[in-house]
């Protein structure tokens, strides 16, 4: 029994990502960014929720958000959204302070976009572009 829980919760792991600043790089549903690596990492990254409004059948558009939760070196985590086609609302950028120092956060994309309608796919199948500035 506790050979298929365990195999079962190794299928659901995601894996931590090494990324670099100033570099776009891409984050499934929950899953975490180290920056720059896993060794030392300066900032970490997390999807924590993707909400895709977008609807190309609907004609207005719509917009994406994305949640991300990103942590300094000593543990302190912040809480952000960023939002494609938002207006300004919500912007796809954003500054932050960590680490006694700023960060510039991009939403470049999230894909895929819904076909039907905005609740055609779900937020575990979603993909989302983002580049941290330093």
């Amino acid at each position: 029994m506790l050979c298929v829980v365990a195999c079962t919760k190794e299928k659901n792991t995601t894996p931590i990502l090494d990324a670099a600043f100033n570099q776009p790089f891409t984050l499934r549903y929950t899953q975490r960014a180290s920056l720059p690596d896993q060794q030392a990492p300066e900032l970490i990254v997390t999807v924590t929720d993707v909400l895709d409004k977008r609807c190309p059948s609907c004609g207005d558009g719509g917009f994406v958000t994305t949640d991300l939760r990103v942590e300094d070196q000593q543990g302190s985590a912040q809480t952000v959204t960023l939002c494609l086609y938002c207006g300004p609302e919500i912007s796809d950028t954003l500054t932050l302070r960590a680490n006694r120092r700023r960060y510039g956060l991009r939403l470049h994309q999230v894909t895929p976009a819904p076909l039907a309608g905005p609740a055609s796919l779900k937020k575990e199948e979603k993909h989302v572009v983002l580049s941290v500035q330093r």
